[in-house]
């Protein structure tokens, strides 16, 4: 079968509405016009499209489905890319600038004598981090400024980029819920706990920069 451009264009009006992200998109959409050329043309292009899409995904209604499969097995990818670059912080050479990166936090809280308005100011500085990697990102791929559909691999970049925030309020209820007859309060800053927190926060996003620059040049090899 031969279809024309009104007809491929409106089929990727079509699969643009049912998918949301690109990677899924831009491959039942190639594998559609593949298929379509081995079509008779006693046919109809509508009826040819779907008869493909319920032979090959199980119909148009199935094709959430399929995303749901693929943004499960990519978050798990980027799970363990992630989780392999935080390791490398404390198993490789690295070790060194994990140790000079604690004993100058370390250092840097106890000469600032640091007070509870440092949670304040952790927290202001993980969102604009967490904000400014995200941003970027969207900036360099087109999302801005192009009619760029999104990757799966952006909703799962949001959800790792953002775990520290998460943690960090899970930790601040923890420290409220401790001191209920001072509720207005947090507890006394602990130079350890201070120190810790931001030195795994810091090798946390750090590996997430690496990871969003291994997304970025697999986008732009694509």
């Amino acid at each position: 079968m031969t279809y024309t451009t009104v007809q491929a264009e409106g089929l990727k009006k079509y699969l643009r509405s049912i998918l949301r992200y690109r990677e899924t998109y831009e491959e039942v959409y190639d594998h559609v016009l593949t298929a379509l050329t081995a079509k008779p043309d006693s046919i109809s292009f509508e009826e040819a499209v779907n008869t493909i899409l319920k032979d090959d995904f199980g119909g148009a209604n199935s094709l959430p489905d399929m995303e749901k499969r693929c943004h499960k097995a990519v978050m798990m990818d980027m799970l363990r890319k992630q989780w392999f670059y935080v390791k490398a912080y404390f198993i490789s050479s690295k070790i060194i600038f994990t140790i000079l990166l604690t004993l100058a936090t370390y250092s840097l809280v106890v000469l600032l004598n640091a007070s509870n308005f440092i949670w304040l100011w952790l927290y202001l500085i993980l969102t604009v981090l967490v904000t400014l990697i995200i941003m970027i990102r969207y900036f360099s791929v087109g999302y801005y400024f192009k009619d760029t559909k999104r990757s799966i691999r952006d909703k799962i970049s949001e959800e790792i980029a953002g775990r520290p925030l998460f943690f960090y309020n899970m930790g601040v209820m923890f420290l409220y819920s401790t001191r209920k007859q001072h509720y207005k309060s947090l507890p006394p800053v602990d130079p350890f706990l201070l120190t810790a927190f931001i030195v795994i926060n810091v090798i946390y996003i750090l590996s997430f920069i690496r990871l969003s620059q291994d997304e970025f040049q697999l986008y732009i090899t694509k």
